[in-house]
């Protein structure tokens, strides 16, 4: 019972009635304890008046015990009461039958006060034995009944006595009566045997105070003078066979043998195993909690995963319009291409007789690319800046929420959770590529791919003129002329068939560009991506390891306190069942 005291402080400190158990421990070596119990107008105070054979306590129609009072022998003869910081009385009686037992009277089962029913269900643990007093005109009223299931739960044995038997009309109506409260009371309690006894407490206390004693023989003070065994009152009382019952159950008989030691031992393992019963409950609760909490704290990885996985679908999305961004710029600079690089166009004078010197911006090329493209490139820097927002904004999100669940399971496990590490911001290095290249730049670069292809045609084809006038004055002969001028015109033909060639390498350079472009743009995005994904990750992990730790340690702390109640809930078993073999 020591260990068990002991485990329990330790394992199950929040049970409250722990105290009845030490309590039950100490009084092992007190006398026997009997709790009176049952509605305040069921005649208790009688029923204890007729037992002690005098009118000690007050009797009454109205509520006549406010508080538990435990009745004790007074060596000194002397009446007097004490009450406890508690509010219960210690009252001190000269009654021959406290020589061997204290008795317990407590309040009404049906008390209007609550703190008066909580003190009286606290009792119940305590005592030995309980007799439970009802009265015969209205057994089992549903205070009792409610009453009974509590007494069951401490396991007592119980003791009916039918009080004011005398009320009914007959002894066939008293033994309907005993029947309907055996029947009853084996159905609440669960028990094989109910004992009930109808008694006349005002009969037997009559018969006492007529025969002018107390009584002083025996354990019991069971009257034997011949002027109470005379009368008739007595002997109708039920009283007789109610002593007689008590006296067998404490000093013994061959069928009762041992009885009383048996119920005393009884009492603080019956206390102790139904709070064992308690602390496997408790224990199994926290058990039950401590497992969800590491399994949500070893969910953490996986669930970052998820958003990791989560954020890559999205980002890639956003990624896809980026490219699809650059495959329309790509577009519109092909349509400029096809348009400006041709002999008949309109900017041809301007860039074979125009300064190069002069500002590339204000070139045909340049104003037709920087016009057309403009709103792709405020678009793509539009959609590259949000994408650094976005990832920025979920991090965060990400990172706050696990931080407030790591400090609510780190309070709970009772452990400092360290401050991690706070990562700084990002660089948006996509923002920055995208940046670089402005509508702008590239017209410059387009711009002398135009001017370059334009000065190169136009160059052969003067040059071929050219060869042709010097030719044909050059050369005597009028077939001579004609064969200079089919070369200068396969000259011309050759620079002019040039111009699609030019045309067709500067789409392609355009397409390298914007593909490199494209290509570095999505790559610096994912790598914005991954970079903070992994700075979260490791800060939230650095957070939740240690939970996980402590999590682990807490269940296994819970399993080993199981564990250990288990052993020595099996250890009490043994020794109840050594207790049932007591003689």
């Amino acid at each position: 019972l020591g260990r068990i005291l002991a485990l329990l402080r330790e394992v199950s400190p929040e049970i409250e009635e722990m105290e009845l158990l030490e309590d039950a421990i100490n009084n092992l070596d007190e006398l026997f304890l009997l709790v009176v119990v049952g509605e305040f107008n069921s005649g208790k105070s009688t029923f204890i008046n007729a037992l002690l054979g005098e009118r000690f306590l007050a009797e009454g129609i109205l509520p006549t015990t406010n508080e538990i009072s435990i009745l004790r022998w007074a060596e000194d003869g002397q009446q007097r009461a004490e009450q406890d910081a508690d509010g219960m009385y210690q009252r001190y009686l000269p009654a021959d039958l406290l020589r061997e037992i204290n008795i317990v009277d407590t309040p009404g089962t049906n008390v209007v006060l609550e703190r008066q029913q909580r003190l009286t269900e606290e009792y119940i643990p305590r005592a030995d034995l309980v007799l439970f007093v009802m009265s015969a005109d209205r057994p089992f009223t549903e205070s009792e009944v409610k009453f009974l299931k509590y007494i069951r739960q401490w396991g007592k044995k119980v003791v009916f006595v039918l009080n004011k038997a005398d009320l009914l009309q007959s002894p066939e109506e008293v033994q309907q009566v005993v029947g309907f409260v055996s029947s009853n009371a084996l159905q609440l309690l669960g028990v094989d045997d109910a004992s009930v006894l109808p008694v006349s407490s005002r009969s037997a206390l009559a018969a006492k105070l007529d025969a002018g004693s107390r009584g002083t023989a025996g354990v019991l003070s069971t009257i034997d003078d011949e002027r109470l065994a005379s009368s008739e009152a007595w002997a109708r009382s039920g009283y007789p066979e109610l002593e007689s019952f008590l006296l067998r159950f404490l000093v013994g008989s061959e069928e009762q043998a041992g009885e009383s030691i048996r119920l005393k031992l009884q009492t603080p393992l019956a206390i102790a195993d139904a709070l064992l019963g308690a602390s496997e409950q408790q224990l199994l609760g926290d058990l039950s909690s401590a497992e969800k909490d590491l399994k949500a704290l070893e969910m953490v990885e996986a669930q970052l995963g998820a958003f990791r996985a989560e954020m890559d679908r999205d980002s890639a999305i956003q990624r896809e319009s980026v490219q699809r961004l650059v495959r329309s710029a790509v577009g519109r600079a092909e349509g400029i291409v096809d348009r400006e690089l041709q002999l008949s166009s309109s900017s041809l004078s301007t860039y074979l007789f125009g300064s190069k010197a002069a500002e590339a911006a204000e070139q045909p090329v340049a104003r037709a690319v920087v016009s057309e493209t403009s709103d792709i490139s405020s678009e793509l820097q539009k959609i590259v800046a949000e994408h650094s927002r976005w990832v920025t904004r979920n991090v965060e999100r990400q990172v706050a929420s696990y931080r407030a669940f790591a400090e609510s399971r780190a309070k709970a496990l009772g452990i400092e959770l360290s401050g991690g590490s706070s990562e700084g911001e990002q660089e948006a290095t996509a923002l920055v590529t995208v940046s670089e290249l402005q509508p702008a730049s590239v017209a410059v670069l387009l711009n002398e791919d135009v001017r370059e292809s334009f000065v190169v045609t136009g160059s052969a084809v003067a040059g071929a003129a050219a060869l042709e006038a010097v030719g044909t004055a050059l050369l005597p002969t009028t077939l001579e002329d004609l064969m200079m001028t089919a070369v200068a015109g396969v000259f011309a033909y050759l620079a002019v068939l040039n111009l699609p060639l030019r045309r067709a390498e500067t789409k392609a350079k355009v397409q390298r560009v914007a593909a490199n472009f494209s290509r570095e743009v999505s790559s610096r995005m994912e790598a914005e991506l991954e970079e903070s994904l992994n700075a979260a990750t490791a800060q939230i992990m650095s957070q939740v390891e240690p939970l996980i730790q402590a999590a682990r340690a807490e269940v296994e702390r819970i399993r080993d306190n199981e564990a250990r109640r288990a052993a020595l809930s099996e250890q009490l078993e043994e020794v109840k069942e050594a207790t049932m073999s007591v003689k």
